[in-house]
C-alpha cells in the first residue's frame, strides 16, 4: 500500500494557486464528476512512474460537459495526446501493475459496466494476483480513484509529458470542486454502492497474508512555503479476509508513541493506518446483492493518526479512493455511485 500511495503523491495534479474558500455548503458534493457520472477518465499504471499507458481505459469525452477549467498542457497515454482541447480527468484508474498485465491472467483489469452519460458509471475491478511472477508477497491493487490538486508553492516545473500527468504547475481544480481544507468541516464522508463478485479461497504469502476491498482518504499538511510537512492515509476495509489476530482496529498502522515511522523504525512524514471497518459498523462486502456505504472520514483521522504536525499553514485532502489490495490472491468487486459529502 504505501509503494502505491507514494506513486499518487507522485503524480498528483498540482498547483500554484488557491481556489477560493475552504468552506462548503452543508451535505454538499466535493467532487466535479460524482459517480462519476461523466466519462472524464484517466489511467494510471503502476509502471514507469504512473504513467497512462492502458488507453482502453482512458476515455475524456464527457470532460467537457462537466464543468470543470480547461488546462493547458497536453495529457498522453500509450504515446497519444488524450485532451486535444486541454480537457482534464476528473476521475482516475489506479495500479500497481504495468499495462502488460492488463487483461491477462494473472493481472488485472477494470471493466465499464454501464453509465457515464449522466448517470453513474458501474465497474467491475478485477485484481488476480495468484500465481504471479515474482515474490508471493508483493502487493498489488487496482483502484477506483479520485486523487486531487495539491498547492505547492515553488515547485521545479519540470515537465515529462509522456508520463501523462505532467509536473508543470496546474492552476485549477478539476477533480475536487476547490482546494479543500478538512480541518474547516465537522464531518468529511465517502459514499459508495459496492458488491463483492468473486474472491480466490486464500492468500499465498504466509508472513503477510492479503485479500481485502478498502477505501482510502488522503490528506497532506503544508508550511507557508508550500512544503509538504506530512502526508496522512487512512483506510477502512469493507472486505478482508484476515482480521487482526489480537482483534485490534487497525489491520495496519504505522503510528508508534504519536509519531510515524518506517519499517526500520525512524521517523516518516507518511502516517497510514488501515481500519477493520466492522470495528466502526460497516457491513462487509457480499456477493449478489450492492450494498451502500457512508464512510466518515475526520473522526478516524482525528482518532488513530496524530494531529497536524507543528507549522501547518495549509492542509488539502488529496485523495478518495475504493480498491483491491491482495498478495498472491485474487478478489473482484463491482462498485458505482461514488461521491464525498463535506458538512
Amino acid at each position: 500500500m504505501i509503494t502505491r500511495i507514494s506513486i499518487i503523491i507522485t503524480l498528483l495534479i498540482l498547483s500554484a494557486c488557491g481556489a477560493g474558500s475552504s468552506s462548503a455548503a452543508p451535505s454538499q458534493s466535493m467532487l466535479w464528476n460524482p459517480g462519476p457520472n461523466q466519462r472524464s477518465i484517466m489511467e494510471l499504471d503502476g509502471d514507469a512512474n504512473g504513467a497512462c499507458d492502458t488507453p482502453v481505459l482512458t476515455d475524456l469525452s464527457g470532460a467537457s460537459t462537466i464543468g470543470t477549467p480547461t488546462i493547458g498542457i497536453p495529457l498522453y497515454c500509450a504515446g497519444n495526446r488524450i485532451n486535444p482541447n486541454g480537457e482534464a480527468p476528473s476521475f482516475f484508474i489506479n495500479t500497481l501493475w504495468d499495462a502488460p498485465h492488463y487483461g491477462s491472467y494473472p493481472g488485472w483489469g477494470v471493466w465499464y459496466l454501464s453509465g457515464g452519460y449522466g448517470t453513474s458509471m458501474e465497474f467491475q475491478v478485477m485484481d488476480n494476483a495468484q500465481g504471479a511472477p515474482g515474490d508471493p508477497c508483493d502487493l498489488h491493487e487496482v483502484s477506483t480513484s479520485y486523487i486531487g490538486e495539491r498547492d505547492v508553492t515553488g515547485w521545479s516545473g519540470d515537465t515529462n509529458v509522456n508520463t501523462g500527468l505532467s509536473t508543470v504547475t496546474w492552476a485549477n481544480p478539476t477533480v475536487f470542486k476547490q482546494m479543500y481544507d478538512p480541518r474547516n468541516f465537522k464531518t468529511i464522508t465517502g459514499t459508495f454502492s459496492a458488491q463483492l463478485i468473486s474472491v480466490s479461497d486464500s492468500s499465498g504469502c504466509t508472513k503477510m497474508p492479503t485479500q481485502r476491498i478498502e477505501s482510502d482518504y488522503a490528506v497532506q499538511y503544508f508550511d507557508t512555503d508550500g512544503k509538504i510537512l506530512r502526508t496522512d492515509v487512512l483506510g477502512i476495509s469493507v472486505y478482508n479476509k484476515y482480521p487482526d489476530p489480537h482483534g485490534l482496529d487497525t489491520l495496519y498502522s504505522n503510528v508508534v508513541n504519536s509519531k510515524c515511522v518506517d519499517q526500520y523504525g525512524n521517523e516518516t512524514n507518511v502516517c497510514q493506518v488501515i481500519i477493520d471497518g466492522t470495528k466502526l459498523g460497516y457491513p462487509v462486502l457480499i456477493t449478489g446483492q450492492y450494498q451502500t456505504y457512508n464512510i466518515e472520514f475526520l473522526g478516524p483521522l482525528a482518532k488513530y493518526i496524530p494531529a497536524p504536525p507543528s507549522g501547518t499553514a495549509k492542509a488539502l485532502q488529496i485523495v478518495f479512493e475504493l480498491y483491491a489490495t491482495g498478495r498472491d490472491t485474487n478478489i473482484s468487486y463491482r462498485s458505482k455511485n461514488m461521491d464525498l459529502i463535506g458538512q
